[in-house]
């Protein structure tokens, strides 16, 4: 059975008003956790917010909101790319933003290879 391990079904309806107009959505979420209503609102809420900073930082940094891209594969594949080179300036070390991270990568190449290829791993 492809579903055994469902505990929890979830429905959250999600009100938004703008301007005058208010829009309601209902998302479902599936689980096999059993928790309390006040836990996976939580939980969801978090997954949401991290969704959004993220969704936030590849609008700011690669401008992904104007993107036009009509074949869906290489949409698919922009959207990876963007997420790895996302992932590898979090995980450089220097203790500045993102968006000075990703503006000096584009100015240095020696600071790109290190944010791809670790610091001392020169190619």
């Amino acid at each position: 059975m492809k579903w055994s391990q469902l505990k929890t079904l979830i429905a959250v309806e999600r009100h938004r008003k703008v301007g005058n107009k208010t829009s309601i959505d209902t998302h479902f979420y599936v689980s096999s956790a059993i928790l309390t209503s006040e836990t996976f609102g939580t939980a969801i809420r978090v997954h949401w917010q991290t969704e959004n900073n993220q969704h936030w930082l590849l609008d700011t940094l690669f401008q992904e909101d104007k993107q036009k891209m009509y074949d869906e594969d290489g949409a698919s594949i922009l959207a990876i790319l963007r997420r790895w080179a996302l992932n590898l300036v979090k995980l450089h070390p220097a203790k500045t933003s993102q968006n000075q991270k990703f503006n000096r990568a584009c100015w240095s190449d020696d600071f790109r290879e290190e944010i791809i290829f670790g610091a001392g791993q020169k190619v």
